[in-house]
């Protein structure tokens, strides 16, 4: 090889490792969670309610229930949630920011003169563990009612409860007169 044919291959073989070196490092795209409303029941006619492990709710409450496999999926079932007897598509709006699950429920129309409840069930896909706050509300909650928030540690499968007491309709109404 003569002098400059050397020179040459250095510069090549520099220019290899300099650029070689500089390759964009490449993050796989983080996912985002997606939630939805999979199924609902109602206009319920019974005092109380069969929550996701059995357990009773009284038709004075509204309640959030809880599954999380540990892993990427959570189960929510709002129940008593209060809707319009005839409420045409009952739909949920679902958005999961940061540490942050919002939960708008909303009904179509209101096509009777009554109120009633419900028991929804959501499913979030994607969820990475974590510490969430998680706020639902429908569309008959009051300025001055409980608000249906809470945090809850999800770091491993587990499973929780989260209630509030209402007073004025449809909620409480004994369904025995």
């Amino acid at each position: 090889m003569n002098r400059n044919t050397k020179r040459l291959a250095i510069v090549i073989m520099i220019a290899l490792f300099i650029f070689g070196s500089c390759k964009e490092h490449v993050v796989a795209p983080k996912t985002q969670a997606t939630g939805i409303l999979t199924d609902y029941e109602g206009c319920k006619t019974f005092a109380t309610t069969t929550g996701l492990e059995g357990s009773l709710h009284s038709n004075a409450t509204e309640c959030i229930e809880y599954e999380y496999d540990g892993n990427a999926v959570l189960i929510l079932k709002h129940i008593n949630a209060g809707f319009n007897c005839c409420p045409g598509k009952i739909d949920a709006t679902i958005s999961v920011t940061e540490n942050m699950i919002v939960v708008e429920d909303r009904e179509e129309e209101q096509g009777c003169f009554c109120q009633c409840l419900y028991d929804l069930r959501y499913e979030i896909l994607e969820l990475a563990p974590g510490e969430y706050t998680i706020a639902v509300r429908g569309p008959y909650i009051e300025d001055t009612d409980e608000r249906l928030i809470f945090n809850v540690q999800l770091f491993g499968a587990g499973s929780g409860t989260f209630c509030v007491n209402r007073t004025h309709y449809p909620w409480g109404v004994d369904d025995k007169k």
